[in-house]
């Protein structure tokens, strides 16, 4: 199966029915790596995510990602008091420092982080007679689609560039889902562990239209149910603290820090709070409340120039890891975004056995410690400590409190023996997923090819020991030219 993304991001992943290997190909011009990606400025509501609360799970609250996935009573407690009327999920991607290098990237990290996410839950109640479905999430396609919600058009267009353009209606997405295989709670918590998510929202129902009087016919209409019911007096949220913010698309704006004007915000909060805010029971809170109400202008895509959500929850922080934040770093260290989209697309789940052949900081190791603590893993370098202290990669791993790799094997992972002690780290066994950038030779000054070698390796190891797991998945960089395609 080939899936050629954008051609802006030079790159080509390759699934095999043997084994699945994803490649992420890199592209071998003077352009930036996706590393380069600008995670984009966070405006106010990104600072609104809603936090756990201590009543019950059914409440309004973000999962851990590193917990198991909930059961199917739990998701039908927590749809039926917190917000699971419609099911209409809005999505808002990262920005980026350059432009649509990250877009083939997106729903690619998302859909493995889903995988990994219902892979988790299938783990965790297989022998429940709950469990919707025996079929591993890998086996089958996942019921998901992306649709742009702005739509770029008239007089502002003029004189911009197609990929602006492109830019701007990719930017935030409506998640279209098949509610009886994909729960939405699994969608959130994958957004969560995804470093070009920048936040994740729940369409109220009902809650569109034109113009903010519309928007609140709309919401308190009964035939949709009643729009925030839970957070009104007697609702299963009523003690729940709440904000509103307003954010505002225009292609010829688009990139801005801000969201509106304050002038906008305000006529929008005079036109919806009387209705339908001042009916909340909970205490305004503008700082880390329970909710954050938020009301998209400018979308257009389906007609509807407005849309009421609720914040669900935000994508991962991948700065926590970036090279100024590490103890260990050498010259060319991979980036917090590109480690982040390389474990999510390899689907790493809880207690997998996770290798880097080519690991020198760890930065793909760490990344996938942070997504799934549980994960046990090895790396393999051969730079000694002269050039990277294997020290510092444990104090790396330490310091945000995660438990360090298994082992930090110093040597060449051409080298069979290096393998069997890679393996023998995790009891002799195959590991589940293999994840590394390899060195390609120049700025390493290296004359050999690591994509050959680790194919070699893997194949040379299946009649002793295989590397690989039957089904494990491979993600690594595949050197390319500007307008090279890997088929």
């Amino acid at each position: 199966c080939l899936y050629s993304p954008p051609h802006t991001m030079a790159s080509t992943f390759l699934t095999f029915l043997f084994s699945a290997f994803a490649f992420a190909s890199r592209n071998w011009s003077s352009s930036p790596a996706l590393s380069d990606i600008h995670e984009g400025a966070k405006d106010v509501t990104s600072r609104c995510a809603i936090r756990s609360s201590s009543r019950s799970t059914s409440d309004i609250g973000r999962q851990s990602t590193s917990t198991p996935a909930p059961s199917d009573q739990q998701q039908q407690s927590s749809a039926s008091t917190c917000t699971g009327k419609s099911k209409r999920l809005l999505i808002f991607w990262k920005g980026e420092a350059t432009e649509n290098y990250s877009l083939g990237f997106r729903s690619l990290e998302l859909k493995g982080a889903l995988r990994a996410v219902m892979n988790d839950k299938s783990a965790c109640c297989m022998s429940s007679s709950t469990c919707r479905t025996s079929i591993p999430v890998a086996a089958r396609d996942l019921p998901i689609k992306f649709t742009n919600a702005l739509s770029s058009s008239g007089s502002r267009i003029e004189g911009i560039a197609k990929r602006q353009i492109d830019g701007f209606n990719g930017a935030l997405q409506y998640i279209d889902f098949d509610d009886e295989s994909i729960h939405w709670t699994e969608i959130v918590r994958a957004a969560e562990r995804c470093s070009l998510v920048n936040s994740i929202y729940e369409i109220e129902i009902g809650a569109t239209g034109p113009s903010y009087d519309e928007i609140v016919t709309n919401a308190l209409s009964n035939e949709n149910g009643g729009c925030f019911d839970d957070m009104k007096k007697g609702g299963g949220n009523e003690d729940a603290s709440w904000c509103f913010r307003l954010r505002c698309f225009a292609i010829d704006r688009f990139g801005d820090r801000s969201t509106c004007s304050a002038r906008r915000e305000r006529e929008a909060l005079a036109s919806l709070g009387p209705p339908l805010l001042a009916q909340f029971a909970g205490a305004v809170r503008l700082k880390s409340p329970d909710v954050c109400v938020v009301l998209f202008d400018g979308l257009g895509a389906r007609g509807n120039d407005m849309v009421l959500t609720r914040k669900l929850g935000d994508g991962a922080m991948a700065s926590v890891m970036k090279p100024t934040t590490r103890i260990c770093v050498t010259t060319t260290p991979l980036g917090p975004i590109t480690a982040y989209s390389m474990c999510n697309i390899g689907e790493v789940s809880m207690h997998q056995t996770i290798l880097d052949p080519y690991s020198g900081s760890a930065a793909t190791l760490l990344a996938a410690a942070l997504i799934e603590p549980t994960v046990r893993s090895v790396g393999i370098e051969i730079a000694g400590d002269g050039l990277i202290c294997r020290k510092d990669i444990v104090k790396d791993f330490t310091s945000r409190g995660l438990d360090p790799p298994l082992h930090l094997i110093e040597g060449d992972a051409n080298d069979a023996s290096i393998r069997n002690a890679a393996r023998e780290a995790i009891g002799n066994n195959a590991f589940d997923v293999i994840i590394s950038d390899p060195p390609y030779g120049i700025r390493e000054s290296l004359v050999s090819n690591p994509t050959q070698d680790l194919f070699d390796m893997i194949s040379s190891d299946r009649d002793k020991g295989r590397l690989l797991k039957v089904g494990g998945r491979l993600v690594i960089f595949v050197p390319c030219s500007k307008d090279e395609e890997i088929s």
